[in-house]
């Protein structure tokens, strides 16, 4: 059974590609189930709300740049917390946790599970 941060996890999709251009914003709710502390501005969902609400064209830039930063830190952090046998990956907008093995070569019944954070 993989682990993260200690806790058991289950193998299987945790943000649905229905969520979209939101789905990264669900990443914080990931870390509260695995009791993995994070603050406001650590959140995709705090930078993009400061990007859709920027005065100006530069500002909205710097705060998307920060948003996919974010995306980037939190995705990292998660693996790192993560058991060395199981990976956490993005997938045509969903995100997964996976057994260590090459995605690309799977077909598309090798993900059956939904664990929808």
């Amino acid at each position: 059974m993989p682990k993260v941060n200690g806790h058991p996890a289950s193998i299987g999709c945790y943000i649905d590609s229905h969520h979209g251009q939101y789905a990264p914003d669900r990443l914080q709710h990931i870390f509260t189930m695995f009791d993995i502390p994070f603050s406001g501005d650590d959140c995709p969902v705090y930078w993009r709300e400061q990007a859709e609400n920027a005065d100006n064209a530069d500002e909205r830039g710097a705060f998307w740049d920060s948003y996919f930063d974010s995306v980037d830190n939190m995705d990292y952090l998660l693996n790192s917390l993560t058991d060395a046998e199981h990976l956490w990956v993005w997938e045509d907008g969903e995100f997964w946790l996976l057994p260590m093995f090459d995605v690309t070569d799977q077909p598309a019944a090798a993900f059956p599970h939904r664990v929808l954070a």
